[in-house]
């Protein structure tokens, strides 16, 4: 497919690895190839497939791949650094395809083809799942990693989860082993595009100096693009050459890259702009491609796995896909979207911390037939959702921040609720408050019009949640017709309260049953 328009699904490759779509059983050939079958026949253009995590999943003349030990000079130092880690099952399943002369990035770029499906490989920059010195497991640690503590970047990092592991980009070593792989992965699989993903993980340089690194970066960028195009024109084929960053011009900056530079000297075909492994609200991609000041590059809008709490309800997806297609992009792409079941249809889940109002009106999870709705914009119009107002964690200094939670001012918190409803009108919207602190009995406003308190249930809300530390769950009926298409705001008041916080919003919007309008 040579046009912009993408909707794009990413495969980390463990996902196969795992085989949890046929009962974790040993990894076979067609079984490598199903996985490309769950997402054939959907909206689904393009498919991604993720050739590394620390270390490759294939055999490489440059590293060890995830799982061997083949060849290592370093003893098991501890378990291993990730929770839930199963890197040496990951390692037999590439043997065991290995001894076919087979892997699953050949397979998925065949299988691919077969349906019709470009066919795309993304490398992860940095990825630091493993990086923790004081736990030394090479099952999933690199050689080269493992062998030079002093490219790492230490106290330098940004302090967050493994940032210390972090390859410091400063290093032309670093540099050069990242693109040794790079060219060999390109050279053996042939993909019609590479991705190169700067959000697993965001961290490259010195956190006091990243800013003045971009130049080292775009040297970098130049010189993988080069290894593209330059395998791709020795096949007489186009290659396509993107990234995926953070959706801020700015915060790309202060960790060290710049795109806005990338695209002025013409170095990527695409971008797509994401929030790190959780989901936001959405993500203000107008804003990015005007300060980007390339309008008629592809921008595609990230959407994770992680999109809602507790499980990711299918209501919290939608709300996060319709903020995303009211910015304009020019498709949406999937990241970890993992299906729970083969066939793609989610099962019922009853859960003991958020039991649904009634059996059957809430579905948990990424599904085949979710993944049809979420990308189509027009779909969406006229489905049940659930719109959340935001956090402000912000993970190695690369999301968007929003308003909550936030302490009350004056005894009052405003925030701003995007929502993309459009010119459709839901038949009832209900408000839900996490408030911590004395803001118990409160007013409060939308758009400038009250809201009544109400009991109404709605999706896996249970009202009147007593919640950890006195924190309770408080839920308003919102008049449909004052909801906007874009920021709604909200105005919180507790006159003579003490000190409060509002922690968490989200607004049900309700446009007809579950069966016809879509499950919470």
């Amino acid at each position: 497919m040579s046009g912009k328009r993408r909707i794009i699904y990413n495969n980390d490759g463990t996902f196969i690895f795992a085989n949890g779509a046929h009962g974790k059983r040993p990894i076979t050939r067609d079984d490598v190839r199903d996985y490309v079958d769950l997402v054939a026949g959907t909206p689904v253009t393009t498919f991604f497939i993720c050739t590394n995590s620390s270390m490759p999943y294939y055999h490489s003349r440059h590293e060890r791949f995830l799982g061997s030990m083949e060849g290592c000079k370093h003893l098991a130092g501890g378990d291993s650094p990730h929770p839930g880690d199963d890197s040496e099952k990951y390692g037999q399943a590439v043997t065991d395809l290995a001894a076919q002369g087979l892997d699953i990035v050949s397979l998925v770029m065949e299988r691919c083809r077969e349906v019709g499906l470009e066919a795309m490989t993304s490398m992860r920059v940095n990825d630091l799942h493993f990086n923790e010195r004081d736990k030394i497991y090479p099952h999933a640690q690199g050689e080269f990693w493992l062998d030079h503590p002093e490219y790492e970047l230490g106290d330098a990092a940004i302090e967050d989860w493994h940032s210390k592991g972090a390859f410091n980009f400063e290093h032309a070593a670093v540099r050069e082993y990242k693109l040794n792989l790079l060219r060999e992965s390109i050279e053996r699989f042939a993909p019609d595009g590479h991705e190169m993903d700067f959000m697993r993980f965001p961290v490259y340089f010195p956190a006091n100096k990243a800013r003045a690194c971009c130049p080292i970066m775009t040297d970098f960028i130049r010189q993988s693009r080069a290894i593209v195009k330059d395998t791709a024109r020795k096949s007489g084929q186009e290659r396509f050459f993107g990234v995926r960053l953070p959706a801020s011009v700015e915060i790309c900056n202060t960790i060290g890259l710049d795109p806005k530079a990338w695209c002025e000297e013409g170095l990527v075909d695409f971008i797509t702009v994401s929030a790190f492994f959780y989901d936001v609200p959405h993500l203000p991609l107008a804003r990015f491609r005007n300060d980007l000041g390339s309008p008629e590059l592809p921008i595609y809008a990230g959407l994770d796995h992680g999109v809602a709490e507790p499980r990711g309800g299918w209501g919290h997806f939608r709300a996060s896909a319709a903020n995303r297609w009211r910015e304009n992009p020019d498709g949406l792409y999937f990241f970890n979207f993992f299906y729970h079941t083969i066939d793609g249809v989610n099962l019922f889940y009853e859960t003991t911390d958020h039991q649904p109002a009634a059996i059957g009106a809430t579905r948990y999870g990424p599904s085949r037939a979710l993944l049809c709705e979420l990308s189509d914009a027009a779909r969406l119009r006229g489905r049940n959702k659930i719109y959340n107002a935001g956090s402000k964690k912000n993970c190695y200094g690369s999301d968007i921040t929003f308003d909550l939670p936030a302490e009350a001012n004056g005894c009052v918190v405003e925030f701003r609720l995007p929502m993309a409803e459009g010119n459709v009108s839901p038949e009832e919207a209900i408000l839900f408050l996490r408030i911590a602190g004395a803001g118990q009995n409160c007013d409060v406003t939308f758009n400038g019009v009250s809201c009544r308190k109400c009991d109404s249930d709605a999706g896996y809300y249970r009202l009147n949640e007593k919640l950890a530390d006195g924190r309770r769950l408080i839920a308003f009926a919102v008049n449909p017709a004052q909801i906007k298409d874009g920021d709604n705001l909200v105005r919180v008041e507790c006159p003579g309260a003490g000190s409060f916080s509002v922690e968490r919003a989200d607004c049900v919007v309700i446009h007809g049953p579950v069966e016809t309008h879509g499950y919470f």
